[in-house]
Parts: structure tokens; C-alpha cells; sequence
């Protein structure tokens, strides 16, 4: 069996402590992505439509899942509607959580490719999750509401959360999560 990795990060060093935490973090600076109530929701144009397999959600499905439990999670009424497009179309001082799909494929502990992961790659206006596949994409966004959650649990304020900026990727070790 391998062990669970748990981050003791900081928030001036890296992502907030989760479980399981991600496979790897890199913080950029001391700056962070700021998420407000005017975050716009971006997913890729050219995977929007893209689903893993059969039945299973579009791209464009989870980001509208995200947005869903973004605003469950921290109230905020006004998140404008989810966008497709491209990331350069951004209004670069708005902050942005952009969705897209393709990044580059990570294997389980056993060996087997995973669509399940995902890379992130944070500055100060783009929260940018990249999923292996279209459920990887998905998982990116739940490690992002657990930052938001940590935060606002942190700091009490759930109308400006600070996320570390950095990169990192994760991908599970098992093929079935839980």
C-alpha cells in the first residue's frame, strides 16, 4: 500500500492542507488568485462538447456542476454564465477559472494511464485546470472549492478568497477513487 501524501503547506507557501493533498505544488510567488463574486467561468471552446466516454458529462457539463456548487459554496449570487471560448478572449483583470482538457496523461500506482488527471497552473487572475480528460478537469475543480472552502473557513470572508498562485498536478493512485 502506498501512503496517503497530506501538504502542511501554508498559504504563503503553497495550497492549504487537504486530504489527500495533490501530487505536486510549486507556489510562483507570494501573489494569489483572488476569486470574487465576478469570476468568469471559461471553458476551452475546442473540448466543450468533449466527453470520456459515451453517457458520460461534457466538459461543459462540469464546468456548469462547478459554477453550481461555486456559488453553493460561497454564496456569491452574481457569477456571470459559463463562457466557451479561448483563454486569450479573457478580461485579464477579472479573475478567470479556465477549463480545458488534453494535458499530458499520468499513470496510476499500477501503471494504467488515468484520465483523471489534471494539471493547474494559477496567477494572479487565472485559476487555468487542465484535465487529462473531461472528469479530470472535474477533479481539478474540486481541489479548487477545497481551497475556497479552506479559506473562507479560514478567514470568515467569502467575498474575496485568496488561493496561492503556483502549478501542480495531480492524478489518483487507484483507478477507483474512495
Amino acid at each position: 500500500l502506498h501512503a496517503i501524501p497530506i501538504s502542511l503547506a501554508t498559504s504563503t507557501s503553497g495550497l492549504q492542507p487537504q486530504i489527500p493533498s495533490i501530487a505536486s505544488f510549486t507556489p510562483s510567488s507570494t501573489d494569489s488568485f483572488v476569486l470574487t463574486p465576478a469570476v468568469q467561468i471559461i471553458v476551452d471552446a475546442q473540448f466543450s462538447n468533449h466527453s470520456d466516454k459515451i453517457g458520460s458529462p461534457s466538459l461543459f457539463q462540469y464546468a456548469s456542476t462547478f459554477r453550481e456548487d461555486l456559488i453553493s459554496l460561497t454564496g456569491f449570487s452574481d457569477v456571470p454564465n459559463i463562457t466557451a471560448g479561448i483563454l486569450s478572449f479573457a478580461n485579464t483583470t477579472t479573475p478567470t477559472v479556465f477549463l480545458s482538457s488534453g494535458a499530458t496523461k499520468r499513470t496510476l500506482y499500477n501503471g494504467n494511464f488515468s484520465l483523471e488527471g489534471y494539471t493547474l497552473d494559477i496567477s494572479t487572475t487565472v485559476f487555468a485546470i487542465k484535465g487529462t480528460g473531461a472528469i479530470g478537469a472535474w477533479w481539478g475543480t474540486r481541489t479548487l472549492l477545497q481551497q475556497v472552502a479552506i479559506a473562507v473557513n479560514h478567514s470568515g470572508n467569502s467575498t474575496s478568497v485568496p488561493i496561492p498562485a503556483g502549478s501542480g498536478f495531480d492524478v489518483p493512485g487507484w483507478e477507483v477513487r474512495g
